[in-house]
Formats: C-alpha cells, sequence, structure tokens
C-alpha cells in the first residue's frame, strides 16, 4: 500500500496542492523543493490511488537523550491525507511506515 521513493515531480505537486487544502498556503514550487530537499534519498511515503492521495516525508534527526548523548532519530513532516481518502487509516500506516 505504502510506496517509499525518491523525489518525484507529482509529489511536488502533491505536497503544494495539500498545503494550498489544509493551511491556505501557497508556497511556490522552489520553496518546495528546498524544503524537501532535507528528506532522506528515499524519504517520501506515498499512497496511490489514481494519483497520490496520501504522503509523508521522512528525516534523519538526532535525539539529545542527556547532556552530551545523542541518538539517531527519524522525524515525519509535510504529511497529508487527501479529504476523498480520509478515514481509511491511511495516516495511521504512514506514521507506522
Amino acid at each position: 500500500m505504502i510506496e517509499r521513493t525518491a523525489l518525484s515531480e507529482e509529489f511536488v505537486h502533491f505536497n503544494q496542492s495539500t498545503l494550498f487544502l489544509h493551511y491556505g498556503i501557497h508556497q511556490s514550487e522552489p520553496v518546495i523543493r528546498a524544503k524537501l530537499a532535507l528528506a532522506e534519498p528515499d524519504g517520501f511515503l506515498a499512497v496511490r490511488d489514481r494519483g497520490i492521495v496520501a504522503g509523508a516525508v521522512s528525516r534523519r534527526l538526532t535525539m539529545t537523550v542527556r547532556p552530551g548523548r545523542t541518538l539517531p532519530a527519524t522525524g515525519l513532516g509535510e504529511i497529508a491525507v487527501l479529504p476523498s481518502h480520509r478515514r481509511r487509516g491511511l495516516l495511521r500506516e504512514l506514521m507506522r511506515a
């Protein structure tokens, strides 16, 4: 169900569209690309149903557990599900992935 992929034109468009749909934010393609460049090389998670209907971006992070001690962690950002595909468990699956 979930596809892990590299950055694609389709994912840039999905990200740009969902930002506008959910938050009313219009960001130019260069800004979107700059944000997505912070992700892992294959850190783009997508669910497809005749195009991307849900997606997320994963990033490698470090988490401070005590002064001077860090651990690797993964963070999610730019996560969205189209209104037409909500209440189907897609967000839960993206979080698990």
